[in-house]
């Protein structure tokens, strides 16, 4: 899945205010649980174990696509929600590089899939675009248009000068 713009946009601004300061995955952040309504044995409901998380194509049918992007949008959007409401004043860990991590479950699937889309495009994945879209347009504009979310990120953009020489 394409990442998200305004992250890529604000991430690339404080990279730029940072000079080469990294980022690292914080251990204190803990995803929501979420009741995610996948079953085990849908091929995208685990990170694959296989060298470097390469999907094991010869598990997944085009019946695994719908449920586990359902599953991942209620997922990311829960995410996005506990990071927007995190009632701490903002941090690079704990607002940019938790919305980096987020979604793991939608872009595994979304990855798999668009990349097959591309190449098969059959009947059968025509259809699944065409029902996903819009639902993965709706999912990504709630991101973009979630207030407290926004609030949070400007925080760290009107915070840029504090994070040079980091």
């Amino acid at each position: 899945m394409r990442r998200i713009l305004l992250v890529g946009a604000c991430a690339s601004a404080l990279t730029v205010a940072c000079g080469q300061h990294q980022m690292a995955a914080p251990d204190s952040f803990e995803k929501p649980s979420v009741e995610i309504m996948l079953s085990d044995s849908n091929p995208f409901a685990q990170a694959s174990s296989l060298d470097y998380q390469t999907p094991d194509f010869s598990k997944i049918s085009t019946s695994d696509y719908e449920p586990a992007f359902a599953a991942g949008m209620v997922a990311h959007a829960a995410e996005i929600e506990a990071i927007a409401n995190n009632p701490e004043p903002a941090t690079l860990e704990n607002t940019l590089v938790a919305m980096e991590n987020s979604g793991a479950l939608l872009n595994r699937v979304a990855t798999v899939f668009f990349n097959l889309a591309g190449m098969v495009s059959n009947e059968e994945y025509q259809r699944i675009e065409a029902e996903m879209a819009p639902k993965l347009t709706e999912h990504e504009a709630n991101i973009y248009l979630n207030k407290a979310l926004f609030a949070k990120v400007e925080s760290l953009y009107n915070q840029r000068e504090q994070f040079q020489g980091e």
